[in-house]
């Protein structure tokens, strides 16, 4: 429980704003990151059920692949996000 209290602590603390000095949340990064420990957790769920049904390595290939397609339908889909990762990469071999 101490570990859940100190997790939901430093999401606050992340989307925290500061305008004029009244307590903001920015509830776009909020709705992402309780949307995407949503999803962990609803996918966590599905493999351990999908494990009762079938063997651990038939059940961790389709929870990866699963990972794996969801990534590249996001790349594939949000052209920020191509941006972003190909300055990403560029920036990180380039010697100054």
């Amino acid at each position: 429980m101490g570990a859940m209290g100190l997790m939901l602590v430093g999401a606050v603390i992340l989307v925290h704003e500061r305008q004029h000095s009244f307590f903001k949340l920015d509830l776009k990064t909020l709705a992402l990151m309780l949307s995407a420990a949503g999803l962990v957790a609803l996918s966590q769920t599905l493999f351990k059920v999908s494990t009762t049904y079938s063997n651990y390595v038939t059940s961790a290939f389709w929870l990866w692949l699963g990972f794996f397609l969801f990534g590249l339908c996001i790349h594939i889909l949000n052209r920020k996000y191509q941006n972003n990762l190909s300055t990403s990469y560029t920036n990180a071999y380039v010697v100054h």
